[in-house]
C-alpha cells in the first residue's frame, strides 16, 4: 500500500474460512508473535474473492489498486 511517509507500507488482503469470525486485530496479534515487526501487515482487507489470471494466479496489481480504491483518504491532523 502506499504510504506518505516510507513510500510504501505492507498490508494483506484476507479470505476469513467458513464460518470464522476473526478481526483485523487478531490477525495482528498473531503476525506480532510469528512475524518480525516491520513484515506485520499495518493494513488489513477482508475480501470474498482474489481477482485471478485465467492460469488461476492472483492478480496482485488489480488486488493492490482494489485495496488503494477502497482505503479513505488520510484526513489532515487539525
Amino acid at each position: 500500500m502506499p504510504d506518505e511517509k516510507w513510500g510504501e507500507q505492507v498490508a494483506a488482503a484476507v479470505i476469513p474460512a467458513a464460518g470464522t469470525t476473526r478481526t483485523a486485530a487478531e490477525l495482528e496479534e498473531y503476525g506480532k508473535a510469528h512475524l518480525a515487526p516491520h513484515k506485520v501487515p499495518r493494513v488489513w482487507a477482508f475480501v470474498d474473492a482474489f481477482p485471478v489470471t485465467g492460469s488461476g494466479k492472483i492478480r496482485k496489481n488489480l488486488l493492490r489498486d482494489r485495496l488503494v480504491s477502497d482505503r479513505p483518504e488520510p484526513q489532515p491532523p487539525g
